[in-house]
């Protein structure tokens, strides 16, 4: 009888201990995956609303990731109209920083590219009555 309760106390525990390891591992994953959406959001707010502040000002540029950069710098190299710029990046900051500052750079490039498209589209379209 002892031992009967005793292994029901065991089983107990462990049940216990694995619904508490199962609960922080689901909040850790709600934890990463809201922080992964705020990044995300106030990366591509960032991306667009700097695209259009240089394109207003007559800057037409693309930005890429390549190492550790302090500032924005142009590279020397053209694709089409736009300069290739290095985007300002520290990746000893980890991988929040990393995911953030792509995000930027892809919807600055996206918002970029859009800008100059319908620029050209509405300087090209015939004129309508």
């Amino acid at each position: 009888m002892v031992k009967l309760a005793r292994g029901r106390l065991l089983i107990a525990a462990l049940t216990l201990s694995l619904l508490a390891s199962l609960w922080f591992v689901v909040f850790g994953l709600l934890r990463n995956w809201s922080w992964k959406q705020e990044a995300f959001v106030l990366a591509v707010h960032l991306g667009a609303l700097r695209a259009d502040h240089d394109f207003k000002n007559g800057t037409i540029r693309l930005l890429e990731l390549d190492g550790e950069q302090d500032r924005n710098e142009f590279i020397g190299r053209l694709d089409g109209p736009f300069e290739i710029w290095n985007s300002q990046y520290f990746p000893s900051r980890g991988y929040p920083h990393q995911y953030s500052t792509e995000q930027m750079v892809i919807m600055y490039n996206t918002r970029m590219q859009f800008h100059h498209r319908s620029l050209a589209t509405h300087f090209t379209s015939p004129l309508r009555p």
